[in-house]
């Protein structure tokens, strides 16, 4: 389970990054995007070395 935890958290922010975006703000969205891009790189690096 602990291996999903990052892909969720990656899933959550970017759709909080969509939803920024949407509403006008820019640099959350930006920032929310970068944090979900990064959250699915650590998702990936446990998954392939697990």
């Amino acid at each position: 389970m602990t291996l999903f935890n990052p892909f969720l958290l990656g899933l959550f922010m970017l759709v909080i990054g969509i939803d920024e975006f949407q509403k006008g703000r820019k640099s959350y969205g930006y920032m929310s995007i970068a944090v979900s891009l990064f959250a699915f790189f650590v998702s990936l690096q446990a998954f392939f070395l697990n």
